[in-house]
């Protein structure tokens, strides 16, 4: 393959330029493409709908699409509430999502939406194929941080029959499986946080799986094991309607 790089010219020879800008590199993709979300206060879902049609140019440059925009979160953990909303898109990799985001001139301000640290915006990895996405438009996304458990012991007790648990209200499980999300503006994330997705047809099914009694039992081994900060989402794919 050697044949096929450029000459490098020398300063005498004709055509020679001074390099003064370092080459652009080409990043390649990684797993089956990168989420980037930014999660935002309700009350502005309205302005981050129009700031994601105004960078729709940009995404397409930057090797992204748009997903999806969610008007409102589910908050399932306990604790203190706020409403919120989610943006959603997918790059082919973490360079691409974080070069969208930091050349948004609305997206990447400080205070975007005012005040300044109501925005958190963060990338994973799909780590799975995913099928009928037009189909499933809802999201289970779940930040969990071990606490007296290994990685290994938590997969065997509670991911494995989980997954089967979520196969069986027909979602796809655990799209998402990372230790840690790339932080773009973030509040604090330990070491040890995981971030699972998974993927359902609605919010019903979600619903119809809580009122399982298998899933009472596999939350108990799960908050035994590790916090739990869980959201669902339904996005919508036009962000004006």
């Amino acid at each position: 393959m050697d044949r096929y790089k450029p000459k490098k010219l020398q300063s005498h020879e004709w055509g020679y330029v001074p390099e003064r800008w370092p080459v652009r590199q080409w990043n390649p993709p990684q797993g089956h493409g990168v989420y980037l979300f930014i999660r935002f206060p309700g009350r502005d879902v309205e302005f981050a709908a129009q700031t994601v049609v105004l960078g729709k140019r940009a995404v397409t440059t930057a090797r992204g699409e748009f997903i999806g925009i969610a008007r409102k979160v589910h908050d399932l953990s306990s604790g203190p509430h706020q409403k919120e909303a989610l943006v959603v898109y997918l790059f082919e990799s973490t360079e691409a999502a974080t070069r969208f985001f930091v050349s948004d001139n609305r997206f990447k301000q400080p205070d975007f939406p005012p005040p300044a640290g109501a925005c958190e915006a963060w990338t994973v990895v799909k780590f799975l194929q995913t099928r009928d996405d037009d189909l499933f438009k809802t999201y289970m996304l779940c930040d969990n941080t071990l606490r007296a458990a290994s990685y290994s012991e938590y997969k065997e007790r509670f991911a494995h029959p989980f997954s089967q648990l979520i196969l069986d209200y027909g979602g796809q499980p655990f799209v998402v499986q990372s230790i840690g999300a790339d932080s773009l503006r973030r509040h604090h994330v330990e070491e040890n946080t995981m971030v699972t997705m998974h993927l359902f047809k609605n919010e019903e099914d979600i619903k119809k799986m809580m009122g399982d009694p298998r899933y009472e039992d596999l939350k108990r081994r799960q908050i035994a094991m590790a916090t739990d900060f869980t959201s669902v989402f339904t996005i919508d794919s036009q962000a004006c309607p």
